[in-house]
This record gives C-alpha cells, sequence and structure tokens, in this order.
C-alpha cells in the first residue's frame, strides 16, 4: 500500500511538472506591408524559448493566409526580445476586401485555422 501510494504521488508530481506554463509570452503586430514582428518577454528567471503560429484571417469570409511559425529562440530570463517576420500573402489578400486593412482583415495568433473555420461557419450559418 505504501509503495503504490508512494508510485501515485511520483505521477501525480511529474504531471504537474509536465503541465508547467512556458514562462515565455508573445506579442505580435504586422504592419500593412505584411511585415511584422512579435515581441517575446521571458517573465521567469531561467533561459526559455516559444513558437507562436500566425496567419492573417479576412473578416466575413473564411480567407486566410499559410500559417507561419515564429519562433523566440533562447529568451534569457526577465528579457523581451523581438523577432521579425513577413506573411506576403498578406496584402493581397487585406486588399482584396475593399477598405483600410484592419477593416478588413486581423492577425490571428495561436488559434488552429480550423477552429476558426468552424467558428466563421457558425456565425455565418447564424445570419
Amino acid at each position: 500500500m505504501f509503495k503504490r501510494t508512494i508510485m501515485m504521488l511520483a505521477l501525480v508530481t511529474m504531471a504537474i511538472g509536465c503541465a508547467k506554463q512556458i514562462p515565455v509570452k508573445s506579442d505580435c503586430w504586422i504592419g500593412t506591408s505584411g511585415h511584422g514582428a512579435c515581441a517575446f518577454t521571458n517573465t521567469n528567471d531561467d533561459e526559455a524559448a516559444k513558437c507562436t503560429t500566425l496567419y492573417v484571417w479576412q473578416f466575413g469570409t473564411l480567407a486566410h493566409t499559410e500559417p507561419l511559425t515564429v519562433c523566440s529562440g533562447k529568451v534569457p530570463g526577465l528579457t523581451t526580445l523581438d523577432v521579425k517576420f513577413t506573411i506576403a500573402d498578406s496584402r493581397e489578400l487585406c486588399r482584396s476586401g475593399g477598405g483600410q486593412w484592419s477593416e478588413v482583415c486581423t492577425l490571428i495568433a495561436d488559434v488552429p485555422v480550423a477552429k476558426m473555420v468552424g467558428d466563421a461557419l457558425a456565425v455565418m450559418a447564424g445570419q
């Protein structure tokens, strides 16, 4: 019984350790030219890294760019690193909608395309 309790305690401790949140937060932006950057901020004392998946979504449609993964590399503790990126096909996609870029498109970070498509289809079906 004692061994079983110790083993369960060890498994729970391992599961909690594996579920630990990554201390790097990302804040990304993109300009109308398709050029942008992500600020990766490490909120911990230890070095850490993070990747963020980005794409541009056209409002009111299912149109979007191909996802792009932007990674921070190793971010020293309590530091912010900027990583530049380009989503070239966003310019054409967002010009095709007419109006200002921010009225036509938005930058999506860390939301799977399938979820966005599903949500958009649900909204369209409700209209």
